[in-house]
């Protein structure tokens, strides 16, 4: 525990000049949009097959819920027949 104390106080200190500091960029040089920085990074993926990944867990979630979905219309059109027979409709 007093090593993690020792270790903050110490970072503070190194730190403590620029923390608050104002930065308002590099002298000369037009900065960036946003836009066209994001553009920069669009086709950079960290983890090589992620999205597919994510593609077949969602198809797989889908028709998941589908066949959850039919099964509710099924047991509904059961009850309906059943209070049609109890009722004598």
């Amino acid at each position: 525990m007093r090593s993690s104390v020792i270790w903050r106080a110490t970072l503070k200190s190194r730190y403590e000049e620029i923390i608050g500091y104002n930065w308002t960029g590099s002298p000369g040089r037009i900065r960036m949009p946003l836009e066209q920085r994001a553009k920069i990074f669009a086709p950079f993926a960290a983890l090589k097959g992620y999205s597919e990944l994510i593609k077949k867990a969602e198809e797989e979630a889908m028709k998941k819920y589908e066949r959850h979905q039919e099964a509710e219309y099924d047991d509904l059109l059961i009850i309906e027949e059943k209070i049609r027979t109890l009722t004598g409709q």
